[in-house]
């Protein structure tokens, strides 16, 4: 959290612009030179900042977690661990009223009645958590203009159905411009790959769990459309 949205060493609180400055700077004095520490977005899992007043306008997008009970990291602003440690740290029930104040593009899924990280053990709650912070990380970086192009419907190509149940079907009206299909996971690892043989083929789930995939059409040229199916 901290490493997000504590954008320069002028935002902290004197005493802390001290300790900043001794060790090397806003960077510090480890790192990989050349190599940038800016963060793309944030999947905030039960974390707090100890000053809410970090979120600020034109952070970066974030996904964020936490049960409306929590006294491990405070949903509210408290000491942590109960009070047991003596350091402040503020969680959702305070920043994301701030999220909404500055438009900051986020996602937020609060637990109600549950403590910390009430995900852990719970196969819905952690489902809910996974789930979110997928398609959050898919609509960021895959719904961007990139190398990359989204199967559309002129290019004579239908995936179906989606969701998928079982079996997934994929059909082309000419087969002459693509060489082979892979079905990857949300990581991007592969999990089937097949050669384009025939204006028809499948790919049957074989126990995969429920998610958000990836069909991977590589054409001869090498590049390549993606669409993202989901298993139900």
């Amino acid at each position: 959290m901290h490493v997000v949205y504590l954008d320069s060493t002028n935002e902290a609180p004197p005493h802390m612009q001290a300790i900043v400055n001794s060790n090397g700077g806003f960077e510090g004095n480890s790192g990989n030179d050349g190599y940038s520490s800016e963060a793309m977005a944030l999947i905030n899992c039960a974390g707090g900042l100890n000053i809410p007043e970090f979120v600020s306008p034109g952070n970066k997008p974030s996904a964020n977690f936490q049960g409306d009970q929590d006294n491990t990291v405070p949903y509210g602003c408290a000491r942590a661990q109960g009070g047991s440690t003596p350091v402040r740290l503020c969680g959702l029930g305070v920043i994301e009223p701030l999220y909404q104040q500055y438009g900051i593009n986020h996602v937020s899924v609060v637990y109600p009645g549950d403590g910390h990280v009430p995900w852990d053990g719970n196969i819905a709650k952690f489902t809910k958590l996974d789930t979110t912070a997928a398609n959050f990380l898919y609509d960021m970086m895959c719904n961007t203009s990139t190398s990359i192009n989204d199967i559309a419907e002129e290019d004579n190509i239908q995936i179906y159905p989606n969701p998928v149940n079982q079996e997934l079907k994929i059909t082309f009206k000419s087969v002459s411009e693509y060489v082979k299909v892979q079905l990857m996971d949300i990581t991007g690892r592969l999990i089937e790959q097949k050669e384009v043989v025939s204006a028809e083929m499948n790919f049957v789930r074989n126990q995969q769990p429920s998610g958000i995939y990836f069909v991977r059409l590589v054409k001869k040229d090498l590049s390549s459309n993606v669409k993202k199916i989901v298993f139900e």
